[in-house]
């Protein structure tokens, strides 16, 4: 992009690593960041698309390394943050670190949205669980999330 005149922002930067992470390239997505990082101080943008293709991938190592770096950089995790970190989780069947990241959203005040809801409902009851997919349906239904995926 340099080479034609085009100074990559933010933006470019993250449809980059967007694209590779949808046909699976994990390691063109890690490139792309770290080439970022060396032209400007990746935002939260950034480190959410790092996390997000991690989070396809079913990366839990990597996508708690991209959330100590991102902590690191003194940048705070949002709402959006714990969905990413918790649909690993769930991707990766990991549900005790699951619960984990769900007490830690409830401590901090942060509020899960309904995609994530539906990922921890549909894992718990996948694993015998039924009892803790009923309970977070109810959390879910008490805080007004709209039943549906979408």
């Amino acid at each position: 992009m340099e080479k034609q005149g085009i100074n990559p922002d933010e933006v470019s930067y993250g449809l980059l690593m967007s694209a590779f992470a949808k046909i699976g390239d994990i390691n063109s997505v890690f490139s792309i960041f770290n080439l970022c990082r060396t032209q400007l101080k990746p935002n939260l943008f950034i480190y959410h698309m790092l996390m997000e293709a991690c989070r396809v991938d079913g990366n839990v190592k990597m996508v708690m390394s991209v959330v100590r770096i991102l902590q690191r950089e003194g940048l705070q995790l949002t709402p959006e943050s714990y969905n990413i970190i918790i649909g690993t989780f769930c991707r990766s069947n990991r549900m005790d670190l699951a619960e984990r990241w769900i007490k830690l959203s409830e401590e901090n005040s942060i509020k899960l949205d309904n995609v994530t809801y539906h990922r921890l409902i549909d894992k718990f009851a996948f694993n015998g669980r039924i009892d803790r997919s009923l309970e977070l349906y109810d959390k879910m239904t008490q805080q007004g999330l709209p039943t549906n995926a979408s």
